[in-house]
């Protein structure tokens, strides 16, 4: 599950099939189009980043989704806080387990791209957005 916040606005994705709700907030199930990298587990405290891509998405928004790619260029997203949770669901009623989330990553937007494709043959259009996050470490070593 991830939160992230722009501009004070709350938006709350996660890779699941499905939407789950946490703390009241309802994340959206963006499945295998959400991407993360290799969280880094360290003792002490390091400069850890991470990169978190949103493929195959729509270039307009639905009724309860926000428009990904107007949200990357109409905002400021550099500086926006971003959480990462891990969490576990019980097998038979895919329901949250009791206890079982646990905060993986906590940092900030330092940089984003976008890449456009277009498959020739269909001449269907996708749009992959990245955001590439730091930790507070790495931001305060800059």
């Amino acid at each position: 599950m991830i939160d992230i916040t722009v501009n004070g606005n709350s938006f709350y994705i996660a890779n699941t099939y499905s939407p789950i709700v946490y703390n009241g907030n309802t994340y959206s199930a963006l499945g295998h189009f959400l991407g993360i990298t290799d969280i880094q587990n360290d003792i002490r405290a390091t400069n850890n980043a991470l990169t978190m891509s949103l493929s195959g998405i729509p270039s307009q928004g639905g009724e309860t989704e926000p428009s990904w790619i107007g949200l990357i260029l109409n905002s400021k997203i550099k500086g926006s806080l971003v959480e990462i949770r891990r969490v576990f669901f019980d097998a038979d009623t895919k329901a949250i387990l009791p206890g079982q989330v646990y905060l993986r990553f906590k940092g900030y937007v330092s940089n984003f791209s976008l890449a456009d494709t277009i498959d020739s043959a269909t001449l269907i259009g996708t749009t992959s957005v990245s955001l590439q996050c730091s930790n507070i470490n790495a931001i305060i070593e800059k």
